[in-house]
């Protein structure tokens, strides 16, 4: 089973990649510029990941984009819901194939966008039906063009597989076809970055010591310069020979000829180097471990900042080319679940929670979901807030007429009404506008009433049982308006 995932993925011995233009191997590399950088390190895509920097990039990508539920769904009108009987729920969602789980396969492909910026998987079909998918090494693949203008995908430069049987996720291109690899792209600046490293390490393995010569005051044979080198070099050179003391003999001096790290600024320019890479995978500084820019009070907007301008695009570009080689003739659809990475803190998801409530488009069940409870028996139902009315055909005014305002409403109606009103506004809960428009006589929606506020009218007539004749009228008229 190992061998045939490795083998399908393109890690195998027996197997040689074809060098193109498009994926060249190393030598050919070499020759097309992408070989040693000014700094003086070979670059590619494999070696990169020895970067620090640029491993965290990858990882945060290819990880994010494997952690996030990929689901498929089914649309029925303006409602949507989970397809889990479709055949495509458990590749996408569990396993794409026998030998690797949908975190891995995701995980894999990402990772070859990252660095080579292309991702190819074959798509396996039985009967027409999407068995499997198999992600392919990118360096396997070469991209040609039919005469009719459409795609071909060579691997191995032997066995061709149409457009429609293999997923391609590409990334910035000029042709739109083949994505440019960011690591060619960026090479100079891994390049210093590496040049970096690999020169605080020769530092250190040198005891810290800066590099110099000794002069002689005579002259010396080719041998004997060979000799004393080896002999210094055996004494001195590496961390555990370190700081041990040197003798010097027929009047040779040492004389350093390195210049310190601290004057050669290399500390700033191996942290300058970890923005620059962010910058290259267009990630915040602080999701791959660079804290010098950030806080406790602007952690939470970089973290939104990451999913907008980071992990979106790779997350829309996975959704559209999946619903364009594996829906195209199917009402469902693929989506990622990014509802856990954008979840806020306690404190600001349940002010959220009370407003939705208070609004009526979140019930309690609604709720308990989107915090991992359980349902509870009666948390299904919503809230009609009191100061709220549905506008509907049986509220406007009649045709060729228009609605009077609260204004005028209130001066149609006894000098006192607009304050009885008022009252009982604050009784109810109700707005005053819509009292008004209720005891002018306008037509109630078919609809009935909301049982809170008839209770809050019964109460009302109980409390205003013992005041004048004039205000129990008046609660008596908007309670018969109210319950229609």
């Amino acid at each position: 089973m190992v061998r045939s995932l490795l083998a399908r993925i393109g890690i195998s011995r027996s197997r040689e990649s074809r060098s193109t233009l498009q994926q060249p191997s190393s030598w050919l590399g070499d020759a097309l510029g992408a070989g040693p950088t000014v700094a003086g390190v070979a670059i590619s895509e494999r070696n990169a990941l020895g970067i620090a920097a640029v491993w965290a990039a990858v990882r945060v990508l290819s990880e994010s984009v494997a952690a996030l539920p990929l689901v498929v769904y089914r649309r029925d009108g303006r409602a949507r819901e989970r397809a889990g009987e479709h055949p495509l729920y458990s590749i996408l969602h569990d396993a794409p194939n026998p030998d690797m789980s949908s975190y891995q396969f995701r995980e894999t492909l990402q990772a070859h966008c990252c660095l080579w910026g292309n991702a190819y998987a074959e798509i396996v079909r039985d009967g027409g039906v999407v068995a499997a998918l198999w992600p392919i090494q990118p360096e396997r693949v070469e991209v040609r063009l039919r005469s009719d203008g459409r795609p071909l995908y060579l691997v191995d430069g032997r066995r061709a597989i149409e457009a429609s049987d293999m997923l391609h996720f590409a990334g910035i291109s000029h042709d739109g076809l083949v994505g440019h690899s960011p690591i060619r792209w960026a090479r100079e600046s891994l390049g210093l970055a590496a040049a970096a490293e690999q020169h605080g390490a020769s530092v250190f393995g040198n005891g810290a010591t800066p590099g110099g010569v000794l002069e002689h005051p005579g002259v010396m044979s080719d041998e004997a310069i060979e000799r004393l080198r080896e002999s210094w070099e055996s004494m001195h050179r590496g961390a555990r020979r370190a700081h041990r003391v040197a003798i010097l003999e027929q009047g040779m001096k040492w004389s350093a000829m390195s210049m310190p790290n601290d004057d050669a600024q290399w500390l700033q320019t191996r942290q300058f180097q970890i923005t620059e890479i962010a910058r290259w995978f267009r990630l915040p500084p602080h999701m791959i471990g660079d804290l010098s820019r950030s806080s406790f009070s602007n952690i939470e907007s970089q973290q939104l900042s990451f999913y907008r301008d980071s992990l979106l695009p790779h997350l829309v570009r996975w959704e559209q080319e999946i619903r364009r080689k594996l829906f195209a003739r199917d009402e469902a659809y693929a989506e990622f679940v990014v509802d856990g990475l954008l979840r806020a803190d306690t404190a600001t998801r349940f002010q959220a929670y009370s407003l939705g409530r208070s609004g009526g488009w979140l019930s309690i069940n609604d709720i308990r979901e989107r915090e991992n409870l359980n349902p509870i028996v009666g948390g299904d139902d919503y809230l009609t807030p009191l100061n709220m009315q549905a506008v509907g055909p049986n509220l406007t005014a009649p045709e060729g007429q228009m609605a009077p305002s609260p204004a005028a409403a209130a001066e149609a109606l006894e000098p006192d009404a607009l304050e009885r009103a008022a009252r009982l506004s604050r009784e109810t809960g109700a707005p005053v506008e819509q009292i008004l428009a209720l005891v002018r006589g306008a037509p109630t929606p078919a609809a009935v009433p909301d049982q809170r506020l008839l209770d809050r009218i019964d109460t009302l007539e109980q409390r205003l049982s013992q005041q004048s004749e004039s205000d129990r009228a008046f609660a008596a008229a908007v309670e018969r308006l109210i319950r229609g």
